[in-house]
């Protein structure tokens, strides 16, 4: 079968419907900024209300929704927000890439709690086969969908949260900056301040979130916080700062190894 020589832009405000031709496997890259000139991107410059009758937007319908906007501005915004018009091929490949995200996702962050180990993915897969009827966004992150479909997974396999609960301990220089952060990527089970100032936190996190909170408060903290896994410490844990013994070399720095509570 030969490649579609156009693809539609729909944009839907209320009644109201906005459509552009686009050439194949551009509008992606111009969002990106790969492609700079509309002309590389527009079949036609002209905006429709129905393009596969060739029926054109009125000035009135486009005034209603973009006000006195200039032509040009109008289509980059149906170009930015408007929906793209998928062959039946592309969308089961973007479906099925979709599919294994999420797949990815539940191995790395849940556990059969008899075993206490994942699920093997094919497992998983056929959980998801059982799924009548089972509605994959390609457009959506692989994690909000997993917060849909757990309910429907677990009537077919067991599931757990993979957490693990970590101490974050944040100098005063970085709490303005990692304390939404930390809220937003982690439950947060206690929220204490020391002796020093340092805001302590204890949390619970999915392993599939812990690289994107380390590498954010790394850039945000400039490195300066402390994150200690409970289970690598011996005993309870007794954040730094609230021990005599437990000076830090460098305050707030983050620590190389977590020290292990007496």
């Amino acid at each position: 079968m030969a490649p579609p020589s156009q693809q539609k832009i729909k944009l839907k405000k209320g009644k109201l419907t906005f459509e552009l031709l686009v050439k194949p496997n551009t509008v992606r890259k111009w969002r990106q900024g790969e492609i700079g000139s509309l002309d590389n991107v527009l079949i036609i410059d002209e905006i429709f209300s129905n393009s596969s009758k060739g029926e054109k937007a009125s000035d009135a319908d486009i005034t209603a929704i973009f006000g006195d906007m200039a032509k040009p501005a109008v289509i980059e915004r149906i170009l930015r927000e408007g929906d793209i018009e998928l062959t039946t091929a592309e969308r089961r490949q973007l479906v099925d890439k979709k599919k294994a995200g999420i797949i990815a996702f539940i191995h790395g962050n849940f556990i059969n709690p008899t075993s206490k180990l994942p699920h093997p993915q094919t497992r998983i897969e056929q959980a998801l086969k059982q799924i009548k009827p089972l509605n994959i966004d390609p457009f959506i992150a692989p994690d909000l969908q997993v917060e849909t479909l757990l309910p429907k997974i677990k009537k077919y396999i067991p599931l757990k949260p993979a957490s693990q609960d970590v101490t974050i301990t944040l100098p005063p220089t970085s709490i303005g900056k990692g304390m939404s952060i930390i809220y937003q990527h982690t439950k947060v089970l206690n929220e204490r301040y020391d002796r020093e100032g340092n805001c302590i936190l204890e949390v619970t996190i999915l392993p599939g979130a812990m690289e994107v909170l380390s590498d954010k408060l790394s850039k945000s903290c400039g490195g300066y916080y402390n994150m200690a896994f409970h289970d690598e410490m011996e005993g309870a844990v007794v954040p730094e700062g609230e021990k005599e013994s437990g000076k830090k070399g460098k305050k707030g720095k983050k620590a190389k190894k977590a020290k292990k509570g007496k």
